[in-house]
């Protein structure tokens, strides 16, 4: 019962500061407008919360941006080292043309692993499609190497080494434009096929003509190579005869 009658007292007390002139402006709103400020106050502290959560959301986009920022510039900056290597590469796969047309083995080329180091050094800065055209460049390349250049190698048919030297061309000739920064979309990877190996060597035919000695046997080693590759018109027409 004492402490009802304590409770009962303190509720008395602050019935009669409320309602004295000096803390009606005060406390008397505080006490009758409780809920009200409570919820205000809540109301203030999650405006805070939430003005600070946005800022800390702004603080990471800008981070997020800055390092996209940074990695673009990276690989520009890894793309402008392309085309001199592939420039270096291009003419080691002319001379390679030229030895192949004139009837001479390839093991007296040498690789130069300068651009193929760099190739390899830049390719971790690319997008995933363009490094794996890259790949397939420094994949190809070793496998060239492997099949042509190193010693007692030489079993292979007279088209095989101008497939080799026809797909390398190929796979450079598609990184150029990406390399001189004309394009920024990904090099996708391409397996080259028969039309496209045609057109490759032919663009190589007037700075083989005069190792080849005629056009005969320029005719004579694209044939070679085409060859060794499936004739699309062939298959159709095979597929038309076994329906009739």
């Amino acid at each position: 019962m004492e402490n009802w009658d304590f409770y009962f007292e303190g509720l008395k007390a602050i019935g009669s500061i409320s309602s004295q002139p000096k803390y009606q402006g005060v406390v008397g709103f505080l006490y009758e407008w409780q809920t009200l400020v409570s919820g205000s106050i809540a109301l203030t502290a999650g405006a805070l919360v939430y003005g600070q959560l946005r800022v800390q959301r702004q603080q990471l986009e800008n981070d997020r941006l800055k390092h996209r920022d940074l990695l673009k510039r990276q690989e520009r900056a890894a793309r402008i080292r392309i085309p001199h290597a592939l420039a270096e590469l291009s003419e080691f796969v002319e001379e390679g043309l030229k030895l192949w047309v004139a009837g001479s083995k390839l093991n007296a080329l040498e690789l130069p692993t300068k651009p193929v180091d760099t190739l390899m050094a830049v390719a971790e800065w690319l997008d995933e499609a363009s490094y794996e055209s890259v790949h397939e460049l420094v994949s190809a390349l070793q496998v060239f190497q492997s099949r042509h250049l190193e010693p007692g190698r030489s079993y292979f048919g007279r088209g095989q080494p101008g497939k080799d030297l026809a797909v390398l061309a190929f796979h450079i000739d598609r990184l150029f434009p990406f390399g001189r920064l004309k394009n920024d979309e990904p090099v996708h990877f391409v397996r080259p096929n028969r039309d496209d190996i045609a057109a490759t060597l032919q663009r190589y035919h007037s700075s083989l003509v005069l190792h080849a000695g005629s056009e005969t046997v320029i005719k004579q080693r694209v044939q070679q190579v085409l060859n060794l590759l499936p004739d699309p018109s062939r298959r159709n027409d095979g597929r038309a005869a076994h329906k009739d």
